[in-house]
C-alpha cells in the first residue's frame, strides 16, 4: 500500500482559500462551505495554477498564503504522479481553458443534476473551475495504491466544491507550512 507521507518525494500542494473577499466569494461560501476558492502548487517550482471566474485557467507566480486566508494541504506523490499532473496543468494553459460557469452554476442551483458523468480524458475539457481542476488530476494522476486514490474515485469532478476537496484531503494530508507568509 502506498504510504501517504514519504520522504524525499515530490508532492503537489492545494491551497484552499477560506476567507471571502467579494459577493461571489461569499455566495460561495454560502452555497457549497467555507473553502472558496483552490490552487494547485508543484512542489519543485515557484509557480501555482488554477482558474478565475472570468479568465482562462493560469499558471501564475506564486507568492507564500496569510495563514488567517488560507488552509494548504501537501499531497506526497511520485515522480510518474507528479510529471503527469504537471502534463494536464500546462495543457490547460496551453489550450487556453475558460472558467466553467455552466457547471459551477449548476452546481450551486441543482443539486439533482449532478448525475452528469465526470470527464474521462483531458481532452475532454473544454472549460473548468478551480476545483474541478484540482479533483480532476487528482482522480486521473494518481495510482492505484495511493492513499487517496479510493476516495477520490467517488467524486465526480465537474461538481467537487474546494469544501468537498479539502474534506478529502483533510483526511490524509499533512499541512504545507513552508507555502505560509513567516
Amino acid at each position: 500500500m502506498y504510504k501517504c507521507f514519504q520522504l524525499n518525494m515530490p508532492a503537489m500542494s492545494f491551497a484552499f482559500k477560506c476567507v471571502a473577499e467579494s459577493n461571489i466569494e461569499s455566495m460561495v461560501q454560502w452555497c457549497a462551505g467555507p473553502m472558496v476558492h483552490v490552487e494547485i502548487i508543484p512542489d519543485k517550482n515557484d509557480i501555482m495554477f488554477t482558474s478565475y471566474m472570468f479568465e482562462n485557467f493560469s499558471m501564475n507566480k506564486l507568492s507564500k498564503y496569510a495563514k488567517s486566508d488560507y488552509k494548504i494541504l501537501s499531497v506526497d506523490i511520485n515522480d510518474t504522479e507528479y510529471d503527469k499532473m504537471i502534463g494536464f496543468l500546462i495543457n490547460f494553459v496551453e489550450k487556453k481553458v475558460p472558467y466553467n460557469y455552466t457547471d459551477i452554476i449548476r452546481l450551486s442551483t441543482s443539486m439533482f443534476l449532478m448525475d452528469e458523468e465526470d470527464y474521462e480524458s483531458v481532452n475532454d475539457i473544454k472549460n473548468i473551475f478551480c476545483s474541478q481542476a484540482a479533483t480532476f488530476i487528482l482522480k486521473k494522476c494518481l495510482n492505484e495504491d495511493h492513499c487517496l486514490f479510493n476516495k477520490l474515485q467517488l467524486l465526480n469532478s465537474r461538481f467537487t466544491t474546494p469544501t468537498d476537496l479539502y474534506d478529502v484531503l483533510a483526511s490524509v494530508c499533512r499541512s504545507a507550512e513552508h507555502l505560509y507568509i513567516k
